[in-house]
């Protein structure tokens, strides 16, 4: 009974100096830690300078210096390497650093097959392409991600069919578009396809063929109106 309150009466004092320094470093960085699982949190460990300089980096913009850290110690850390490379690669996206973007979604899906990132670093990579008009690349990529997730299944259907509308492939264009109007939930999308074939006379001649999904357009664009 003697050691058990001893015990505690040790780690009580422990435990508020540690959550003192922990306080600020939390409190600091909540707009990163929302996007984070709990989880994923309780794993930080102190001696991990080099994400405490991240985390810096990040909520600053400083391109430079996160591309810097996440070809270094991104690569070879395996608890916070995939975070670290990731949310790199989305900063990098929204400075229009597309190159180097790309190279960072690579890293993950090459190295970090088991990340909670991999779904999502695998269609960012494919959209990076399609948005840079690179659609020899794109078109492979996305259309592998359909096959094996569903997160952004009706999106990539949707660059899939302006991807082959691009490039003169009527025939898969109507494929793809075909596929996002009949199956997906999201009417964003659907009227987004719906105004890519009604821009399209070789699209509209090959829809037109198939009165369900003439119906289908039709019923989208008066709802759109």
């Amino acid at each position: 009974m003697k050691k058990i309150f001893l015990t505690i009466t040790l780690l009580i004092p422990f435990l508020f100096v540690n959550n003192f320094i922990l306080a600020d470093f939390y409190q600091d960085r909540i707009s990163l830690y929302e996007k984070i699982q709990q989880n994923d949190i309780k794993k930080f460990k102190k001696e991990k300078l080099y994400l405490n300089l991240f985390l810096l980096y990040y909520e600053k913009n400083d391109i430079e210096n996160l591309y810097k850290i996440a070809t270094s110690y991104g690569t070879k850390d395996r608890i916070f390497g995939d975070l670290i490379i990731f949310k790199t690669a989305e900063k990098l996206s929204e400075k229009s650093e597309n190159i180097k973007a790309r190279k960072l979604y690579f890293t993950i899906i090459k190295k970090f097959r088991r990340s909670k990132f991999f779904q999502e670093a695998y269609f960012k990579l494919g959209e990076s392409y399609f948005k840079s008009k690179k659609f020899e690349l794109a078109i492979p990529i996305l259309k592998k991600y359909i096959r094996r997730f569903r997160k952004y299944k009706s999106r990539s259907y949707l660059y899939l069919g302006n991807a082959y509308l691009e490039k003169g492939e009527i025939k898969r264009s109507c494929y793809f578009f075909t596929k996002l109007l009949k199956y997906s939930k999201n009417n964003k999308l659907k009227f987004e396809a719906a105004l890519s074939i009604i821009n399209s006379p070789p699209l509209i001649n090959s829809v037109l063929k198939n009165e369900k999904i003439t119906l289908k357009i039709l019923s989208i664009l008066l709802r759109n109106r």
